[in-house]
């Protein structure tokens, strides 16, 4: 049974012209992933990806991100300290208060501690969003302080005497792209999701996407060897918000070391037919035009 969804002000708002563009785009995006996972494996993507992602910290955490951006409804400007301590808390299972107490049992080493990712990687992803017009990167004091100015909402001088605190003492700070703003506010209307998922759905492409990626995924478990339990939570940990408890994997695991191929294809079509039923994350929508490039 499709959950309601719970009605908000945006339910009953009508999309403009550029709403429906942003559509368009949208469904054209997940068309052209859909083509090119046909022209793939399912082996060779849980080789060349899957396993990749397992053993990676920083591919997940891109991932994941990017769909953060896009559940927020706000635009804060944050550094790229504030974004690690972000993916820590997110990535890792540690609450802010955890982190801190890692942070004071360090304090020796206090110019290496890292929250997630170490200051290269986290340079690289950041690098990486704003190449594709994800997040839009604002250097040096000045212009960040002309930012804050701007910021609907801004609260008074107090928060510029932590300015040190916020940005560090080489400032930079990153926030969405106009175009990420525009498509995070569309997701956010019911109107808008329904058309897309009625679109993806229609065109069978939401299933041939979910078919494949699930195939890719148990294939991964059984011949490609990603029995490690976290390696299996980091893929999960960057596409959703609700944890797997570690039961439910090892179940999964036994269960898929029981099947040939042709039952594994077979468990990944039910599953993904179930899966296409159930109602969606709004970030989810976005995977056909950011996803295929991670």
């Amino acid at each position: 049974m499709v959950r309601a969804e719970k009605q908000t002000t945006n339910d009953n708002e009508e999309l403009s012209q550029e709403d429906y563009q942003l559509i368009t785009t949208i469904v054209l995006g997940w068309f052209f992933l859909r083509n090119l996972l046909m022209k793939l494996t399912p082996e060779d993507y849980a080789e060349k990806v899957f396993l990749k992602i397992g053993k990676s910290n920083k591919k997940p955490a891109t991932i994941r991100l990017l769909f953060d951006l896009i559940r927020e409804k706000s635009n804060s400007m944050r550094s790229p300290n504030k974004f690690n301590q972000m993916l820590a808390e997110e990535m890792l299972d540690k609450s802010m208060e955890d982190v801190a107490q890692d942070m004071r049992l360090l304090q020796s080493n206090q110019k290496d501690i890292q929250h997630y990712l170490d200051s290269r990687r986290m340079s690289e992803m950041l690098r990486y969003l704003k190449d594709r017009h994800i997040l839009k990167h604002i250097p040096g004091k000045q212009a960040i302080r002309k930012e804050m100015h701007r910021l609907p909402g801004r609260v008074g001088a107090h928060s510029f005497d932590r300015f040190g605190e916020r940005f560090g003492g080489k400032p930079s700070a990153y926030k969405k792209t106009t175009q990420m703003e525009s498509l995070a506010r569309l997701l956010q209307k019911t109107k808008a999701r329904n058309l897309v998922y009625a679109a993806l759905k229609e065109a069978n492409i939401l299933y041939d996407y979910k078919r494949f990626m699930l195939t890719a995924f148990y294939i991964a478990q059984k011949k490609c060897k990603l029995a490690d339990t976290s390696r299996v939570h980091k893929i999960i940990k960057a596409i959703n918000n609700n944890p797997i408890e570690d039961w439910k994997i090892k179940s999964m695991q036994e269960q898929i070391a029981n099947l040939d191929e042709y039952q594994i294809k077979q468990l990944a079509a039910d599953r993904a037919k179930e899966s296409i039923e159930r109602r969606k994350d709004d970030a989810y929508f976005l995977a056909g035009l950011f996803n295929y490039d991670i």
